[in-house]
């Protein structure tokens, strides 16, 4: 399960950023505010028009959820390619997809607890932070959920990823990242290419990551990544 940890004083570079993002979820707020002062109640799927809107910049970062008590089996009716990409999810607008079939552990227990709230209070919850990630690295996040109709959410979402300070205890340092990808190079020679073959090769050979947890498609992308920086 992911960590949450407190949130972290953001570098000059990411004030920008974190001024954009907040920028989104205000404007999902807005949005939703507008429609349920044009029908005097609580919008619903229809009058959101969000299906139809999906391919609209307005919509990159937004997403309609269907909750339900047995959140493993909650769905995503629709989904902004901004948004995809940020969740590690295919950037093309899916529907009726179960979410925790998708969105990595870390986001799962946000996504749930934003839901729940938002459909008991029937008013927008936002909520941010950081999220400590199993690359070491921290994500921050701001995100507002949204009651719409009976049983519906409607909200945004956005982070930033913030690379950790040498000597913390998450720093991923050059003689680990160059044995593990050494041993991927390996891996890979012997005609084993995909992300989820190599992470399973790896915990085949008893490696684990800086955390000390079992390798996934994304840690293994995610250190790739770092190799070529």
């Amino acid at each position: 399960m992911a960590v949450i940890v407190a949130s972290v004083l953001p570098s000059p570079r990411d004030v920008l950023k974190l001024q954009r993002e907040r920028r989104q979820s205000e404007r999902a707020v807005a949005y939703w505010e507008q429609k349920a002062a044009e029908f005097a109640s609580r919008p619903t799927l229809t009058r959101l028009g969000p299906v139809e809107s999906i391919d609209d910049e307005n919509w990159a970062h937004r997403f309609v959820i269907a909750p339900d008590r047995l959140s493993e089996v909650s769905t995503f009716l629709s989904w902004g390619s901004n948004l995809a990409r940020l969740l590690e999810v295919s950037e093309d607008p899916l529907k009726y997809t179960l979410m925790f079939r998708h969105i990595p552990d870390r986001f799962r227990g946000l996504f749930t607890n934003g839901c729940a709230d938002a459909t008991s209070s029937g008013s927008p919850v936002r909520m941010e932070g950081t999220i400590e990630r199993e690359d070491g690295q921290r994500e921050m996040y701001r995100t507002v959920f949204m009651p719409v109709g009976a049983n519906l959410v409607f909200g945004a979402f956005n982070s930033i990823v913030r690379e950790p300070k040498a000597g913390s205890l998450r720093y991923l340092d050059d003689r680990f990242v160059g044995d593990v990808v050494a041993t991927i190079r390996e891996i890979q020679a012997a005609g084993i290419v995909s992300l989820g073959d190599i992470a399973a090769a790896l915990n085949a050979r008893g490696l684990r990551t800086v955390r000390g947890r079992s390798w996934t498609s994304a840690t293994v992308r995610n250190l790739l990544l770092r190799a070529t920086k």
